[in-house]
């Protein structure tokens, strides 16, 4: 048996033990989802599924190299800094892997996250933990921050809350979800993101938050863009 084969075989393991000891923290679907993919997934393509992607890392087998919890952290870190930072993410999973990480980091700051798949098994006093959806009517008061690591159509409300309240955002934008069916007018996930992009960046000239930014880490197979505002330095 080879690294790669040792390596998958002591995931698959631990996973599949995670799974079988907290048998309420998944559905019975989500579960056997997460297990099929660890099991035929490649590595580091596995590391891509967002619902397998949550457990590895809680677990801690994800190589930082592959990380992208890691990378969008230090990307946050590296344009508005985090530690005194009251922050809301916008689409944080079932396990809010994201949040739990910059809350490690935090000093004085708070996170915030909103989702209504977030598990109604998890808890962490140290978050402060939403199980609905972000909406333009969100109360955002005392945010300085909003953020969505591939949060699907929740970009939409996420820039949408954001503009509106005049707060700093970075997003991490992805396919988007179905295009061209009868209730989504765009055609396929690229116009979807092109649509998101231009909206963004109006919306950010318009309220006087500067310019929009954007971002491709480009190490990951999908490179879907990632966008901030940026405002004028003083």
């Amino acid at each position: 048996m080879n690294d790669i084969e040792q390596i998958k075989k002591i995931t698959q393991e631990k996973v599949i033990q995670f799974i079988k000891g907290n048998p309420r923290l998944y559905t019975k679907y989500d579960a056997q989802r997460i297990i099929s993919i660890v099991e035929s997934g490649t590595i580091p393509d596995v590391y891509s599924e967002e619902l397998a992607r949550e457990v590895l890392d809680e677990l801690g087998l994800i190589p930082d190299r592959y990380n992208i919890y890691i990378d969008f952290l230090k990307l946050i870190e590296e344009i508005y800094g985090i530690e005194d930072k009251n922050i809301l993410e916008v689409g944080g999973g079932c396990l809010p892997r994201l949040a739990s990480r910059i809350n490690l980091e935090q000093t004085k700051g708070t996170i915030t996250v909103y989702d209504p798949r977030l598990s109604l098994e998890y808890s962490n006093e140290k978050l402060a933990l939403k199980r609905q959806n972000v909406t333009i009517d969100t109360d955002v008061k005392g945010i300085d921050l909003i953020i969505g690591l591939m949060p699907c159509k929740g970009a939409e409300a996420l820039i949408r809350l954001a503009t509106k309240n005049n707060i700093d955002f970075i997003v991490w934008l992805c396919e988007g979800g179905p295009h061209g069916d009868y209730f989504d007018f765009y055609e396929d996930e690229h116009e979807w993101r092109g649509s998101i992009i231009l909206e963004a960046e109006n919306q950010v000239k318009k309220q006087n938050m500067g310019i929009l930014k954007q971002k491709i880490i480009s190490k990951y197979p999908h490179n879907y863009p990632i966008i901030y505002n940026k405002r004028k330095e003083d």
